[in-house]
Order: C-alpha cells, then structure tokens, then sequence
C-alpha cells in the first residue's frame, strides 16, 4: 500500500441530504426498505407529482444547470431540431398511413403470401428432408444446350462398315457421302441417341436396332452401348437377346468380324437359342452360311425357321423340298414346314396330296384345312369344312371360308346367310367370344376380297344382336359404323348397316338421307326415295332432294299437297321454275302460296320476282302489302327503300335499331348529307354499341369523305367492342401504315382465330412484300377456313391472274364448286338486281374484275 496516497474521505459518513451521482444528472429514487417494515403507503405514492415539481431547468444542478438565457446560435439550433423534429414526425405519419393502406387493399407481398407461410406449419420433416437443393439452373442449362451444339465428325471407317453387309463386299464412296450426309441431317434434325442410363433391357435394345439407320452409329453412343450390353451379358451369359443386341451393336458399327466374334461367343454360352442360331446365319458370308446352319441343324433339328432358312437357301427347287421333307421328319407337326412345302408345290395333284397329309397331321391349322378345301370340288371341299369345323368349332376362318364358297356358286337358297347365321351364334357362345368390332373387321376384310353377301349377312346378323337401350343412341351408332366403312371403302358394309338404321328408326329422315347419299350411284335410288316418302311425309328436306335429282316438277306438286303451310316447299317450286327460266310459272305459284300462308319471305320474293319481270309498280304494292302485315321487317323496308328513296325516313322510324337500315340509310345520304349520315350512324352505335355492321358502316363512311384519322380512331373503338370481327381487323390491317401491318396482322390473327377474311389479308400483305409461297399458303388456309367468303377467293383469283395464270382454271373449278354466298362486299355484288338473271359464273367473274381495278 505504500507509495499510494490514501483518500481522506474514505471511511468517513457521507454529508447529509447527499446523493451519489446527483452531479452528473442522475436521480434518487424510494424502495420500501426505504420505508420500513409495516408501511401501506404505496411507492408510487412517494415521488411528487407534476404539479409539486418545479420547473425542471430552475431544478438542474451541475452541467445541466441553467446557466443564463440561451444566446441567438442556441435559439437558432433549436429551432432547426424542430424542424426537422415535424419533418420526421410527419414522415413516420405517412409511412403509417402507406402500410395500413396496403394492408387494406391486400398488395403488401408480405400480406399476399402471409396465408402461404402459415402453410409452411403443415411441412412435415421427412418433407423438408426431402426438398431438391437450389443450384444455377440457367448455368446448368446454357452447358446443356452447348453440349446439343456440339458436333462430332463420324469417322469414314464407321460409315463403310456400316454399309458393308458382308466381308467380301466392296465399299461404294458414293454411298458414303449419302450416309455422312444423312448423318448431319440427323444430327440437325436433333435425332434422338441411343440414352445415358446405366442400365437398358436387351430386348427392347434390340428392336431398336431393326429401326435405326446408318445414322445411329454414333461413335459415343456406340461405345456407351457396348459397355452396357458387356456388362448385361457378363451378368446373365444366358440372356440370348442381350447377345443379339451386342452383334448388332457392332454391326451397326460397322465392325462385322468383331460381331461374328461376338455370336460365336454367344453360341458357346447358349447353344439351344434359335435366335442366335439366325443372327449367326445372317451377319455370315455367303460360303460360310451353309456351315454354321448345318450346325445350327444338328443343335436344334426341331426348329422349323432353322429348316425353313435352310430350303431358302437352295437354289434347286427339288433339293429345297428334300430339305422341307427332312425337317417334317424331326417336326412332324410343324405348320409352318407344310405350308412352306404345299407353297414349293407345282403340281395341284401333289399339292392336294400333300395336304391331304398335312390336316391329317395338324388338325387344329384351319389354314390348311382351307387350302385343301380350295384344290377340291365344291362337293368335296363342303365336306373338309364341316369337318374342319368339326375339329376347330372356334375357328371364324373355317366358318367365313365356308361362307365364301357358297357365295362363289351363287348362294343357292340363301346359304350365306345361313352360314353366317350359324356362325354368329356359335361363336358367341365360346368363351373368347368375338366382339362387335372383330366382326365389322370380317366384313369389311369381306368385302375388299369381292364377298359381298358375306359382308352383308355378318352386318344383318350382328345387329340382330346388338340393341341399344336409347333409340337415338342406336342411330348415332349405326351411323358412326357407317361412316367409319365408308371411310375404308366398304360402301356395301356402309349400305347395310343404314338399311338396319331406317327399318329401326324409320321416322328419321337424316338416316334416309344418308342412306340415300350411300347409294347415289346404284339403280334403287327412285325407290329409296318413295320409302323414305312414305315413312316421313313431312321431310321437306327429302322433298327438295328428290326432286332435285330427279328434276320433276310433279314431285314437288306432290310435296306442296302433302305440306301446303311450308314455306320453304313453295319458295323452293318456284326456285325450280327460276332456274328454269320459267319466271311467270314461278310468280304464279308465289301469287298461290300468298293466298295459303302469310310470310314475309313470300312476299320479298314477290316482290323481286316481279322487278326481274319488269313489272316495279306491282312490286311497290306488294312490298306495301307485305309491310302493312309485316310492320317491322327491315328486309322488306329496304327493298321498299331501293324502289322509293322517299320511303327511309318511314323505315328509320319503323326500325329504328336496325342495323342494315341505319348503314344503308347513312349510304344513301352519304353523297349530299353527310352530316346527317354520320348523326345516323352515331345514333345507331350509341343504341347497338355491339354492332360490327354499324362501326364497319361509320368507317367506310370516314374513308369515302378521305378523313384517315377519324376513319382509325373509329376502328380503335370498333375494336375494343367488337374484338373479334374479322371485317374490322381486315379493314385495320389494310388502312394501317405499311411498316405496322404485320404487326396488326399477328394481332387479329390471334383474336380471330380461324377466319378467312383475316387470312386474305395477310395475304395480301405477303403478296405486297413478295413473299408469294407464303401468300399462297395463307389464301388456301383462308379458302379452307370457310369456302362461302366470295371476297376471299376473289381475292386469291386475282392472285393467281397476277402470279399463277396456268392455274386460273383449275382455282375457278373450286369456287364453283363451292358457290360462295358470304362475305362483306360478294354478299353486296351479288344481290344486285342487275345480275339476278344471270348464272354464277359470270357474276362472279365479273366481281372479281371490279375488285380487281379498285385495289
């Protein structure tokens, strides 16, 4: 302790009202210690309250003591503390505000996937256990597209053994640079390899192999392949067919001397495996062949394919037959040697014999019990097939066979069927009964081998059989059954099977009709016709087709007595008599359907029937009368209005929410009041904001008075209601800038879908950018779309006029045949009254000049 000064206050009582730390600004504080033992009055009770304290700046003792008044640098500091005291305040008050405004309208992403994290609680720990470790997935993928890249040259070596079939062979350069070439092709063509598993099933291996080309014998793969079947044979030297892929390996690898060292390794490790035997036989030079099969002989002499391969072999047809004979010594009841034997047989006589044997031997072989039967009298035969049906009464072929001959001498008294009928019963009372489509398989297979009464007695039979519990659902699958035949050219299996549909169902004239389709081309046409008649008297359908193919004006006096209230009947006389040239026969019969029915049809047909006769005033009252019963038919008002100009105002008012008389009122004002053209045409979008027709209507309105801006704003709207017209978006596409044009095509292709106006005009723009392949696929896509668009075959006629002339011809054939009626501006041209007279071909040929010149 020496050397250290000892403090003199130490040891001695504090001075009283002392309090330790008071001077750098601590306080005292009371505990009930303080107080003694026994005391209620509370701590809290003890510390004086505000209004007790001083002021606590006038109370401060030591450094925090007042001081004297602060001077203009103090005042200055605390005023800027306070700004930025609100400043912060302010802050922490709209981060407050923000927070609880994402709560309530659920964007915070912690609030979005709060609910998922509470499902976090259900993993259990062998799931979390589970989890895949996160890696660089984008590295792993970028490696394995480098390695697809990636190209390795196959040597020449590989690619002439691999065209080499034996060792004498010589290799063909030529051939080579085919396989290399079909060796990048498929590489290109990201052909698929042969795998990376560590292990692989030999046989599937193998059938693998009978697919792949030159172009498989990919050095890696091969050498991966080789590895794999090593190690499949090292673990089973019994697996044959892993010995076989292991050859073919080296086959395909061109190594032909290591395969052979491979079979003959197999054959030491399998002796008695008929496959290897083959393959042996096979991949073995020609004057080594014969060597290896006699061993492959003397093995296994009861192999038929062995013995087969051996005849094969021979180029002697005696010495072949020896070789047969000898093997049906060791396998007398092999099938397959008597057929190969029968089938080396020149001579009927001798063939006969030999099967006379061969049933003898094999009974249980149907196929050489009918071909015993073929080389017979039909006295004879009929006897082999009772018997073979005897010995095998689960044989289809027997009893079809049967069948066969009977219809071949002329089914006398109906024997097929009877045949059939027998056949049908017994067998469905076996076990391994045949199904429903194994039987329409036989009848088909029937009737391509020129057996028709065949096929058709299977089908009567079967369906005897076969009733469904619905009535429609039996003819829904009549005629699925129908159209499936017809569909692989069994029109008499097709035929049949609608016969049983209308004696099922008669009263369904779309089965009468389909029958009648099916036998367009026979000679019962007339009578198919007066039986489906009889059975639906009300068909108007049936009608109009019948007296379409038979082009007789009484059938359908009969139809219109039979039906006298069916408008549709009295339209389609007078048609007949339009077509005719006939055209007063036609009013007359019109004039006699107005006196029986009251259609708005009849009179609009009238109407146009007596303008094409010259006669526009009885065409006036009869559009006065129709309307004084008809009212609100916008059809009859418009050709009322095309007769009288005077008469829009009256139509307006009528249909006021019709579109075609609000487009073809604004047309029609379009010249000398286009103001009120445009008051009309935003009148009607306001009241059918949904209506393509209107909007199309106010643009080509824009586009005739050259206002381009409001024209494309108008679209934009007419888009947005209507987004999927397909006449908007090919006007859009046609009006748009040349170098935005694709981009809107790509647009109203993907909301349009499948449409035709849409396609002709991109089209169109392929053909503006010389690109004519793709113009031409584009105009068939659209022509198969929907073959009614005139506009669009138009279009493509004009095409090919430009580009195509040698197949004008050919192009005019398909829209003849087509006829189309549809589309916006065809639809228009078309109904002119002008070219009501006048036949397709010319009308529309003269469509297509005018299109032609306003493009």
């Amino acid at each position: 302790m020496t050397g250290r000064s000892v403090k003199d206050f130490l040891g001695k009582a504090a001075p009283a009202g002392y309090v330790a730390g008071a001077g750098r600004g601590a306080q005292g504080f009371v505990t009930r210690p303080d107080l003694g033992p026994g005391s209620s009055v509370a701590v809290a009770a003890v510390a004086p309250t505000a209004e007790d304290r001083p002021d606590e700046a006038e109370n401060e003792e030591g450094l925090l003591a007042a001081q004297g008044p602060l001077g203009a640098d103090d005042e200055e500091a605390d005023f800027i503390f306070a700004e930025i005291e609100a400043k912060m305040r302010e802050r922490r008050g709209n981060r407050k505000t923000i927070v609880q405004k994402k709560v309530v309208n659920n964007n915070d992403p912690a609030m979005l996937f709060a609910a998922e994290k509470l499902k976090l609680r259900q993993v259990t720990a062998d799931e979390w256990a589970h989890l895949p470790e996160s890696g660089d997935f984008i590295a792993k993928r970028a490696k394995k597209s480098n390695e697809k890249e990636r190209y390795t040259p196959v040597p020449d070596s590989v690619l002439v053994g691999s065209t080499m079939k034996t060792l004498d062979d010589d290799p063909d350069f030529r051939t080579v640079g085919e396989a290399r070439e079909r060796v990048l092709g498929a590489r290109l063509d990201m052909a698929e390899g042969v795998g990376t598993q560590a292990s692989i099933d030999p046989a599937g291996y193998l059938a693998g192999l009978e697919e792949q080309t030159t172009a498989s014998g990919q050095v890696n793969d091969i050498k991966r392949a080789r590895a794999l079947l090593r190690s499949a044979v090292n673990t089973n030297p019994l697996n044959s067919a892993a010995w076989i892929a292991a050859a073919r390996v080296e086959e395909v690898a061109g190594n032909m001397k290591q395969a052979r060292a491979v079979l003959a390794e197999a054959l030491e490790a399998c002796p008695d495996s008929e496959d290897i035997w083959v393959d042996a036989v096979r991949i073995s030079p020609s004057n080594e062949s014969p060597i290896i099969l006699a061993r492959a002989l003397q093995h296994l002499p009861q192999s038929p394919q062995l013995w087969i391969r051996a005849a094969n072999m021979e180029k002697d047809a005696a010495q072949a037959k020896k070789v047969l004979r000898k093997g049906l010594e060791a396998n007398i009841e092999s099938i397959d040697l008597w057929k190969a034997l029968v089938e080396r047989e020149e001579d009927s006589e001798d063939a006969r014999v030999l099967l006379s044997k061969a049933v003898e031997v094999c009974p249980q072989s149907s196929e050489l019990w009918i071909a015993f039967a073929r080389l017979e009298s039909r006295e004879n035969a009929q006897k082999i097939l009772n018997k073979a049906r005897q010995l095998n009464p689960n044989s289809l072929m027997v009893w079809m066979a049967a069948a066969r001959l009977e219809e071949a001498h002329g089914n006398e008294g109906g024997i097929v069927q009877k045949i059939v009928a027998r056949a049908v019963s017994e067998l469905s009372q076996q076990s391994a009964a045949l199904s429903q489509s194994d039987w329409m398989r036989e009848a088909i297979n029937c009737e391509h081998g020129g057996d028709v009464l065949c096929a058709e007695a299977i089908v009567q039979e079967i369906w005897k059989r076969e009733q469904s519990d619905s009535a429609n659902d039996s003819a829904q699958v009549l005629a699925l059954e129908s159209e499936a035949a017809l569909a692989e050219g069994a029109q008499h299996v097709s035929r049949t099977l609608l016969k049983i549909a209308t004696a099922q169902h008669p009263e369904r004239d779309d089965m009468w009709i389909r029958l009648i389709n099916v036998s367009a081309n026979t000679q019962e046409i007339s009578s198919l016709y007066e039986a489906a008649l009889s059975a639906c008297p009300s068909s108007v359908k049936l009608w109009t087709l019948y007296s379409n193919a038979t082009g007789d004006d009484s059938i359908l006096k009969r139809a219109i007595a039979v039906n006298p209230q069916s408008e549709e009947l009295w339209v389609h006389a007078a048609k007949f008599h339009v077509d005719g040239g006939d055209l007063q026969t036609a009013k007359n019969i019109l004039d006699a359907a107005s006196n029986v029915i009251q259609s708005e049809t009849l009179f609009r047909k009238r109407a146009k029937l007596e303008l094409r006769l010259g006669q526009p005033d009885a065409a006036i009252k009869t559009l006065q009368a129709g309307l004084s019963i008809f009212p609100k038919s916008d059809l009859l008002w418009l050709l009322s209005c095309q007769l009288d100009s005077s008469q829009w105002e009256r139509a307006l008012v009528a249909c006021p929410q019709s579109p075609s008389i609000l487009k073809e009122c604004a047309n029609h004002l379009a010249a000398t009041q286009q103001m009120r053209a445009r008051a009309i045409l935003e009148r009607g979008r306001q009241m059918l904001p949904d209506s393509a027709a209107l909007w199309m209507a106010s643009v080509e309105l824009e586009l005739q008075l050259e206002s381009l801006p409001q024209a494309r704003s108008l679209l934009t709207r007419g888009l947005h209601k209507c987004p999927t017209d397909s006449i908007l978006w090919f006007t859009a596409i046609s009006i748009e800038p040349r170098p935005l044009r694709k981009a809107k095509a790509m647009e109203a292709i993907r909301r349009c879908g499948n449409d035709a106006l849409v396609f002709s005009a991109v089209a169109q723009l392929m053909e503006l950018e010389r690109n004519l392949p793709s113009a031409r696929e584009y105009y068939e896509r659209a022509a198969a779309a929907d073959p009614n668009i005139g506009d669009a075959w138009a279009r493509y006629l004009i095409f090919n006029r430009r580009h195509c002339p040698d197949e004008i011809d050919s192009l005019f054939e398909r829209i003849a045949t087509a006829k189309p009626k549809g589309g916006p501006r065809w639809s228009v041209f078309r109904k002119d009254p002008k070219w009501w007279s006048h036949p397709f071909n010319t009308v529309f040929e003269s469509f297509v000049n005018v299109l032609e010149h306003s493009n």
